[in-house]
């Protein structure tokens, strides 16, 4: 059973929304509920993550899922993991926008007896596990596929510009990713960088560096929701052929495989394949519930989607809990002993 709590709810709703309260039994989790915080709805990358996790939650018949957003809050957010621990949750999962201001909730959502599971790619304080991106290598990739663009139709020269996201510590490593990527792969010159949270602002962002530098041939986006707002501008501005721009992003959205296969300029995303990293949140935090020893920090690693690849990582992404399916999750997963704190940068293989 799922239910979706909306900003405007207090903790005493939150805790008539919990159908239970107290630990879990050693093997039985039938009786317990995990929820599940995030920084605000209708992000698609969130919005997804969040059925698979409640589909895996389904699959195992076992504890009850409740989603709460903030809206778009920070400070609601640390909140509403403090009221899901006090109102009875045994176990909170966490995608947060920022690492900054957490050690509170998390002390106190501990103190409740909780588990905590932080999935943002960066590290907070004190929780169970901390499930890491590899933001820079992710970057680079999508950055050197921009590169071999390059190489092959523009001679390895061309100016780039980049989307970013200055104001987070592991999307700046991101964007780095990129800007290296590129540069120390062919004879690109960044000549725009600009900040940008949404589609919105990657359609603004991108239009606005088009027009300031016609001869952009290179948009590199540090996602895809960005990057999809860099190709409606790029479509208005008429650069829609791909031979002349490359937009590139990352998280695999669907949208933007779509855009691959149409042949648009979006040839380029970085494929988290977050359906199977919400699985193996999922089955982690249940095994913590359990009592079992899970490794303190996952790497969630994924695969680099262009033209070539696209079919073969939508076959292996169509269903992860398909029998295929099972030997892809080692290639894309790792787990360390590493104890990360924030701050922290994803541990090396």
């Amino acid at each position: 059973m799922t239910k979706v709590i909306r900003p405007s709810v207090s903790a005493a709703a939150i805790g008539a929304a919990l159908l239970i309260g107290g630990a879990a039994a050693a093997q039985d989790l039938s009786d317990s509920t995990i929820g599940y915080s995030i920084p605000v709805s209708g992000l698609e990358v969130i919005d997804n993550f969040a059925e698979m996790l409640e589909a895996t939650t389904a699959s195992s018949g076992e504890a009850d899922f409740v989603i709460v957003s903030a809206e778009g809050d920070p400070l609601k957010q640390t909140t509403d993991v403090e009221a899901l621990a006090a109102q009875g949750a045994d176990a909170v999962v966490i995608t947060a926008a920022s690492d900054v201001g957490w050690d509170l909730a998390i002390q106190n959502a501990k103190a409740q007896g909780a588990v905590v599971v932080n999935h943002s790619g960066f590290a907070i304080t004190g929780v169970d596990q901390n499930v890491m991106l590899d933001f820079y290598d992710s970057g680079y990739e999508v950055g050197a596929a921009a590169a071999a663009w390059l190489n092959e139709t523009h001679d390895g020269a061309g100016q780039v510009g980049i989307l970013a996201q200055s104001g987070d510590s592991g999307l700046a490593e991101r964007s780095q990713g990129m800007r290296d990527g590129i540069t120390e792969n062919s004879d690109a010159e960044v000549v725009a960088e600009v900040d940008a949270y949404d589609r919105l602002e990657g359609a603004e962002g991108a239009s606005n560096i088009l027009a300031a530098n016609p001869e952009v041939s290179v948009l590199l986006a540090f996602n895809d929701d960005v990057g999809l707002g860099a190709l409606q501008a790029a479509t208005e501005a008429g650069r829609t052929d791909p031979a002349d721009l490359f937009i590139g992003g990352t998280d695999g959205l669907p949208d933007a495989l779509t855009a691959i296969e149409d042949g648009t300029p979006y040839q380029a995303t970085w494929g988290y394949m977050f359906g199977f990293s919400a699985i193996l949140t999922m089955q982690d935090t249940e095994a913590l519930l359990r009592g079992e020893t899970v490794p303190p920090t996952r790497v969630q690693q994924g695969r680099l989607v262009t033209s070539d690849t696209l079919a073969e990582y939508r076959e292996i992404t169509a269903d992860p809990f398909s029998d295929a399916a099972e030997p892809i999750f080692a290639e894309v997963s790792r787990y360390s002993d590493a104890v990360l704190s924030q701050g922290d940068a994803t541990p090396a293989e």
